[in-house]
């Protein structure tokens, strides 16, 4: 179905007669759309393809029809759509997408991986182009901002289609066909969140954190669990680490088939670490949540208690509710083959606080390749835990997390402070000084600890400018303040009957 004429070296060839044409095409749709012939349909066409040498013939020819009968116009509209996202002309990359949908060249698994990817460098491109056209008028107040990152439609989708777009690549054993491409969305994804940075951080400075407006992490507990538990419902409490706000939204997306689920932003409380922010998920801690120094280091404290350690948070619990407590780590609640191992591991218990390190774990103890491909796949074992939760007979199900992260390909060149501020800093993190500020550092914002909801003996938080960091390392990280890691979800699901046991 060549548009044009053929190549002069190939007009001579024999062809079938133009009455034949529907025949031809339809035999061949059914060769390639058939299991048991498609292999021989593509070695005789790879075997045309390589007597004639067809994409010598055929070399910068942009129109090659609707019908990919060889593998070389695969290759080349490849090449197209690539010339196309460089140009920022989407609707014609979205065309040669839908053209090649039913390639039989994708059916091959490295093609495949191929063109996921370029699927999603044009996600991540249209969606910057959305998010830029609206941002300026939204980037105004930190409440504001915080809105506009957390609706349906909002500037977390960008960090969503670039998680996605990073797992492609990562999947990816063969993308030399689109490096120019793939560093352009990325690129253009720091572009945008770098500009959304610098508006959040000034706002954060002018009207303080967390926003009235949004529920505060603090108060997770005491408004979601404490209720359901008072009235004797069986509640599964998950504690995900790193839970992205983006990838609550995907973890929603996939609950709601089990009953009524609902998602809503949570501002994160300051420094976004683990051992802060798992401290305020516990009941009391809004108001009474404290940074107190103990020897040379920074401790969160709800009273007197100090809460180093996760075993720490959860003996605070069993103190609470006794007998009516149980936790246990996803990995090994998972691994339980049988209802009854599940049910004898659980003791009946009314609070069940699954915990779930992985995101985490992951994104600062592996390969940052490995980190991007495998991280969403953690979101389908949170489900699975979920449902067999369910099924057991906990039908409220409350899914909250410590903090967000950033993940970026690389740190990028001066990315990394090189004059940190003087101070007294019992807790120094990659994205964070908390203690007390002697003299100001290059390329720094300092924020007064009670303005920005730090309680205790510190002063001052400082944070690097934009995305910056105090370390070098990975691109994975989180402790500082940007929208990544300060705008959490918070998921709570009513299981429907049919669901439970």
């Amino acid at each position: 179905d060549l548009p044009g004429e053929l190549p002069t070296a190939l007009v001579n060839l024999p062809c079938a007669d133009e009455a034949y044409r529907d025949r031809i095409y339809a035999l061949a749709e059914r060769l390639r759309g058939t299991v048991g012939t498609r292999e021989t349909y593509i070695d005789l066409a790879n075997h045309v393809e390589r007597e004639l040498g067809l994409p010598a013939h055929f070399a910068g020819v942009a129109r090659l029809g609707q019908r990919d009968t060889f593998a070389f116009e695969e290759r080349q509209y490849l090449a197209a759509l690539a010339q196309a996202l460089e140009a920022d002309q989407l609707d014609a990359a979205r065309e040669i997408i839908a053209g090649r949908a039913k390639s039989v060249w994708r059916s091959e698994p490295e093609r495949t991986q191929v063109w996921r990817v370029a699927e999603r460098c044009v996600a991540l491109l249209d969606v910057a182009n959305r998010v830029e056209q609206v941002w300026e008028q939204e980037a105004g107040h930190v409440d504001k901002i915080v809105a506009a990152y957390a609706r349906e439609d909002g500037w977390s989708d960008l960090d969503r289609r670039q998680r996605l777009m990073e797992q492609s690549i990562a999947e990816c054993t063969e993308c030399e066909e689109l490096e120019a491409v793939t560093a352009r969305c990325r690129a253009r994804y720091r572009e945008m969140i770098d500009a959304i940075q610098q508006r959040f951080l000034a706002a954060v400075f002018k009207t303080g954190w967390p926003p009235e407006t949004v529920l505060r992490q603090a108060q997770v507990f005491d408004r979601f669990v404490a209720p359901a538990l008072a009235a004797r419902e069986k509640v599964a409490y998950f504690l995900s680490d790193a839970l992205r706000f983006e990838m609550g939204r995907d973890l929603a997306g996939v609950l709601s088939t089990l009953g009524e689920m609902d998602l809503q932003p949570v501002a994160s409380t300051l420094p976004t670490i683990t051992l802060v922010g798992m401290a305020a998920l516990l009941p009391g801690a809004d108001g009474a949540l404290t940074m107190r120094q103990v020897g040379g280091d920074l401790i969160p404290h709800l009273g007197e208690r100090c809460l180093k350690t996760s075993a720490d948070r959860m003996k605070f619990l069993a103190e609470k509710y006794g007998d009516r407590f149980v936790d246990v780590e996803i990995s090994q609640f998972l691994s339980l083959t049988s209802t009854a191992k599940r049910q004898a591991r659980l003791k009946n218990a009314d609070l069940v606080v699954v915990r779930d390190s992985r995101i985490d774990r992951m994104g600062e103890t592996i390969t940052l390749r490995e980190a991007r491909k495998y991280m969403t796949d953690l979101l389908g074992d949170l489900k699975a835990a979920v449902t067999q939760l369910v099924r057991l007979g906990y039908c409220y199900i409350v899914i909250a997390t410590d903090h967000g992260h950033v993940l970026l390909p690389e740190v990028l060149p001066g990315d990394v402070v090189t004059e940190s501020p003087t101070g007294e800093w019992p807790l120094k993190k990659r994205r964070s000084l908390l203690g007390r500020q002697i003299k100001e550092g290059i390329g720094t914002r300092v924020f007064n600890a009670a303005h920005v909801g730090i309680q205790g003996d510190a002063t001052e938080l400082v944070v690097p400018n934009g995305f910056g960091l105090y370390s070098a390392g990975s691109g994975y990280f989180h402790g500082g303040l940007s929208l990544q890691e300060c705008v959490l979800p918070l998921i709570t699901l009513h299981a429907a009957w049919e669901n439970q046991v």
